[in-house]
């Protein structure tokens, strides 16, 4: 039997070739494996906005007998963390219960966890071994270009900042006047173009990975899920997963900043050795 990791790549192997209900069903358990570890198929289904055959149906293009044999894969791979998640909602539950009291304001405390999960989540979704190859790969490039649009582009903003007092040339492709494709053909062979991109993925950020990818560009994505778009044409990538609150999903943004403050230090650290410092 493949275990949750397996079980993950091949998804994202076969999902462009799944039809339109099974790709959304295949991008609600990547996003929701918690979910798809622990709840009742009946509950899954509404939350996934399908009907409980169409799980069934899912479960078995993949090889299981039902759905249930399929759930137990995301449950194995969720064993570790399920105990924590269940005390989280308890002490999130206890802390509203606390909030009707006075004590802080109840939703103020709602987002906060949401971002404390954000952060948590991060030891998860990213290793040692894919932050060494962005940190080389940004280290070896001759410029690095920085992509990203609408809610993702502070993170772009931040890291060419930070980048630029690290002494290492870096070029911020804003989008100004809907000039990006036009930005993007300054970029050569030995550059490197670091891509964010969360859901909606801008169609803009996608193209312009798509033609740095045909020019050679290595290209670093940061998005949230195996299943991303802008993963078709990256050499490394890390994934920040989100979590949303009454339907915001910026409660990410500390485990973003958390992750590219890494980065640079990371990348300083590699640039100090390297100059024998």
């Amino acid at each position: 039997m493949e275990n949750f990791d397996q079980l993950q790549k091949r998804m994202r192997l076969e999902y462009p070739d799944l039809s339109p209900r099974l790709q959304h069903l295949l991008s609600f358990a990547i996003s929701h494996p918690q979910e798809m570890a622990l709840e009742t198929i009946s509950e899954i289904a509404q939350k996934a906005q399908a009907p409980p055959s169409s799980l069934v149906r899912f479960a078995k293009h993949f090889g299981f007998q039902g759905f249930s044999s399929m759930q137990k894969v995301f449950r194995s791979g969720l064993v570790s963390s399920i105990s924590n998640y269940r005390q989280r909602t308890r002490d999130l539950e206890k802390r509203l219960a606390e909030n009707q009291k006075g004590i802080t304001p109840p939703y103020l405390d709602y987002f906060i966890e949401g971002g404390i999960e954000s952060l948590n989540n991060l030891r998860q979704s990213v290793n040692e071994s894919d932050l060494k190859k962005v940190v080389e790969l940004l280290a070896e490039s001759k410029t690095v270009y920085l992509v990203a649009q609408r809610r993702s582009f502070p993170v772009a903003f931040y890291l060419h900042y930070a980048l630029s007092h690290l002494g290492k040339p870096a070029q911020l492709l804003d989008s100004l006047g809907g000039m990006l494709s036009e930005q993007g053909k300054v970029m050569k062979e030995g550059d490197a173009l670091f891509a964010v991109s969360f859901p909606p993925y801008a169609p803009e950020v996608l193209n312009l990975v798509k033609e740095a990818s045909l020019e050679n560009i290595k290209i670093i994505g940061l998005t949230d899920s195996p299943l991303s778009p802008l993963l078709n044409h990256t050499d490394v990538h890390l994934e920040v997963h989100e979590k949303d609150r009454f339907g915001f999903r910026g409660l990410s943004f500390p485990a973003l900043y958390c992750l590219a403050l890494c980065l640079v230090f990371e990348l300083g650290r590699l640039m100090d050795h390297q100059n024998g410092s």
